[in-house]
This record gives C-alpha cells, sequence and structure tokens, in this order.
C-alpha cells in the first residue's frame, strides 16, 4: 500500500496561482501562435510541481522530493530501519510576494510536520504536515503503527 502525502508548493503559493493563469492563457492562445508552448510548458512547471513523500508500507521504505510538472517523481527510496524514530515538530513558514506598487503580502503558515528521525534523532524527512497539534499526533500515531516505529517524546 502507497500513501502520498503533499506537503507544499515548490515555488509557493503566488507563483503556482501566478503559473497556472499562465498555462490557462497559453492553452486559450496556442490556436494562434505556436511560441505559446513556451507559456503552456513554463506554466505547467512552476504551477503544477509540488514536494510530496511517498510511504511503501508493504515494503518498508519511503521517499521524498518534488513531482515535476505534477507527474514525474523525484528523489530516491530511504529504507526504514528499525533504530528510526519519528516524531512532530512545528513548522513556521511565511509566504511573501511583493508587488510593483511597493504592497507586501505575506501569508504566514503555522503548521506541525510529523517526521522520520535517525537513529541520532537528525532529521530525515517530512513524512506529513497537518493543521493542528492534535491532528499531527493522531498521524504520528498511525504512521508509527502503520511501519513499526518508536515515537519521539
Amino acid at each position: 500500500m502507497l500513501i502520498k502525502n503533499k506537503i507544499y508548493s515548490s515555488f509557493g503559493l503566488f507563483e503556482s496561482f501566478a503559473a497556472k493563469l499562465v498555462f490557462i492563457s497559453g492553452c486559450a492562445v496556442v490556436w494562434f501562435s505556436l511560441k505559446a508552448i513556451l507559456l503552456i510548458l513554463g506554466g505547467a512547471f512552476f504551477g503544477f510541481t509540488y514536494f510530496c513523500t511517498t510511504i511503501d508500507i508493504e515494503k518498508h521504505r519511503v521517499r521524498s522530493g518534488d513531482v515535476l510538472f505534477g507527474i514525474f517523481r523525484t528523489g530516491r527510496w530511504i529504507n526504514i530501519k528499525p533504530d528510526m524514530t519519528i516524531g512532530v515538530i512545528k513548522w513556521e513558514k511565511v509566504w511573501r510576494i511583493l508587488s510593483l506598487s511597493n504592497r507586501r503580502v505575506t501569508i504566514p503558515e503555522n503548521d506541525f510536520l510529523v517526521v522520520l528521525l535517525n537513529s541520532n534523532r537528525k532529521k530525515l524527512l517530512t513524512l506529513n504536515k497537518k493543521m493542528s497539534l492534535e491532528l499531527a499526533n493522531d498521524e504520528l500515531f498511525h504512521l508509527s503503527d502503520l511501519l513499526n516505529l518508536r515515537r519521539m517524546s
């Protein structure tokens, strides 16, 4: 069984939205000019690329990486060892954009990440992202049972 968790958009919220608009406009204009294929490719790359974690329960391994164009997966598989642990950390990220009229728009994100830790308690990769601590703890218990890992205290 594979579990796929989207963590975040690789190029940010605003850039991803703008690139999707470029993709749509490229699709609308491609009938008039073949140069619109560049708009389609650029918009698809920047608009649909995201960071994802894939957990393979049966083979006991995880992979974390980007999904290019929303289709092609990158990253390498890491086998889960018995000395690894799983934990929750708080993640604070701010998405910011500046316009030509000197206006600044910021969107803070305060999420909780369920992470895989090695034997030295160093973060290997992010398994999932949740909005609240309760949801993250529920996911922590669920994944620790599925992967037979100890929980970090």
